[in-house]
């Protein structure tokens, strides 16, 4: 609970400050040097201005991400949309898993509420990552395709929002999700006893 009680209220710090607040475009991929590494910190990612942002979380430790989402999720709407964007796919690509689906759409819609921009959705890649992470978990949990899960109303608005600024993966993903409506549901086959 202390780490978490500690990251909560760093994050909060770093939403006061002038730099976070004042960002004119959010599409803009730029960031200076100094903002750029405490954001990365927040987001469990480390940054260097020759390699770019990467987590620095190993997949066996991700479990323990868990408690951290809620106190990251009011940066998703914030500061650089597109660095912050980059750091969270960043995050939820270590391990994906289908139980962070509210997370991702959170941070989906709050993005889409920022901008539209290619910058972000095509140049950055984070669309494509995104389209990665539902296809990662549709492995893990096919129930995502579903027509009847929680979240499948706002999985195909993402999906929709994705394909309408153009980024081909989720074309692709979104005919998975439409054959999955589609394909009727299979009976049991039965047998008869010998």
């Amino acid at each position: 609970a202390r780490p978490v009680a500690l990251r909560g209220k760093l994050v909060a710090r770093l939403m006061t400050l002038s730099r976070w607040k004042s960002v004119r475009d959010p599409a803009e991929a730029r960031i200076d040097h100094e903002s750029a590494g405490v954001i990365a910190k927040m987001l469990f990612n480390t940054y260097g201005m020759i390699n770019g942002t990467h987590s620095y979380l190993p997949p066996a430790l991700f479990d323990r991400v868990d408690p951290f989402l809620p106190v990251l999720r009011p940066m998703l709407p914030g500061g650089q949309t597109v660095f912050v964007a980059r750091c969270t796919m960043n995050l939820l690509l270590v391990a994906p898993h289908s139980r962070h689906v509210g997370f991702l759409l959170d941070a989906v819609e709050a993005w889409f509420g920022r901008t539209m921009s290619p910058e972000l959705w095509i140049t950055a890649g984070v669309g494509r990552q995104v389209v990665q992470w539902f296809e990662a978990c549709v492995v893990e949990d096919p129930g995502l395709l579903e027509p009847a899960h929680p979240a499948r109303a706002r999985i195909d608005w993402a999906l929709g929002r994705l394909v309408a600024v153009g980024v081909a993966e989720a074309h692709d993903l979104e005919r998975r999700v439409i054959a999955a409506a589609e394909a009727p549901a299979v009976a049991p086959v039965s047998r008869k006893p010998d």
